[in-house]
């Protein structure tokens, strides 16, 4: 374990996060990267998330601006841009097929990943070379609401895909604080590229 300001905290929005992420702990890291709502709840650096209703409230100014930048699609980016220049906005490698290997490009279909915590872990890996990783909020909490008791798209088949792209960038070294179950940690935590499904538990139809 490093000593404060030597690690980097990934909030995730998960149910856990307001049990297990209080503003004591972000004087702990060197910077903190929110993903999604979980921006909308705690102080952070980076903000990382694609969709309207992550997005609206900021360009509204109805929440408090992340302290540094974001990190979005082109469209997003823009629009922040124009209206906060002093921040900066950073594209995701994974959008636009950087690194994917052939073999994750056929399973899925596609060479671009869009679930925002793969590529906010594709960012935490490229922008802190040697800084440890601590993840909070990383539930996979299937059918339940995020912390700000938005649903979304929180079904099976989404985690299912979404955990595929998340083994690419993972390493066994980063530090969880979530529910997450220990099945899929470790699963993660295996390092084995071969593209077979994390053990999800699939509800009943």
């Amino acid at each position: 374990m490093k000593q404060p300001g030597e690690s980097v905290a990934l909030l995730c929005p998960g149910p856990s996060l307001k049990r297990l992420w209080s503003e004591d702990l972000f004087k702990e890291y060197k910077e903190v990267v929110a993903v999604n709502t979980a921006g909308h709840v705690f102080r952070h650096h980076w903000l990382c998330g694609v969709d309207r209703h992550i997005y609206q409230p900021f360009l509204d100014e109805q929440i408090p601006l992340p302290l540094l930048g974001f990190l979005t699609h082109k469209s997003w980016a823009n629009q922040i841009k124009k209206k906060f220049p002093e921040k900066i906005v950073h594209l995701p490698g994974p959008y636009f097929g950087d690194d994917i290997r052939p073999e994750v490009e056929k399973k899925m279909k596609t060479n671009r990943c869009g679930y925002t915590m793969p590529n906010a872990l594709w960012f935490c890996r490229s922008r802190y070379k040697t800084e440890e990783i601590h993840v909070y909020g990383f539930d996979v909490a299937i059918g339940s609401p995020d912390i700000c008791n938005v649903t979304g798209d929180r079904k099976w088949l989404r985690f299912d895909r979404e955990l595929i792209w998340l083994k690419e960038y993972w390493h066994k070294d980063i530090l969880v604080n979530s529910d997450l179950s220990p099945e899929i940690l470790a699963w993660l935590n295996d390092g084995k590229l071969d593209l077979k499904p994390a053990p999800l538990e699939k509800p009943e139809e």
